[in-house]
């Protein structure tokens, strides 16, 4: 009998009782998932355990612990930190990496121009 069904069968007191220990269950599983994970991200050279912390509160119980999303404005730092001429340029699925190429002068004005595509990031959708 599959556990929903089995859930539903069960009187009240008895389905909250299952409901509990099934989230306790839950709960020590997922724990045990982010201890580990945050073994492995100590030496993180890029993010620190408050961002790693902070991530990882906020993210939806069923995705995958690796799988843990990075805000924007954190992915375009880690970007900005190894080269301060490189951009984050996000859509909804993939990230461009631009490169500041040089300024040009054009009828007294300064122009910015830059290299589109210097890094495309396809995302795929986790595994839940």
């Amino acid at each position: 009998m599959p556990l929903a069904q089995e859930i539903f069968d069960l009187p009240k007191d008895a389905t909250i009782k299952k409901l509990s220990e099934i989230k306790k269950e839950v709960t020590a599983q997922k724990q045990k998932e982010i201890d580990a994970f945050l073994l492995t991200s100590k030496s993180n050279d890029y993010l620190s355990a408050d961002i790693i912390t902070e991530a990882l509160s906020i993210m939806s119980p069923e995705v995958e612990i690796y799988h843990t999303p990075i805000p924007d404005d954190i992915l375009e730092k880690i970007i900005q930190d190894i080269n301060k001429k490189y951009y984050l340029i996000s859509s909804e699925d993939h990230y461009i990496i631009e490169k500041e190429k040089k300024n040009h002068s054009l009828l007294q004005a300064n122009l910015k121009m830059s290299t589109r595509s210097f890094l495309k990031i396809s995302l795929s959708p986790c595994k839940r």
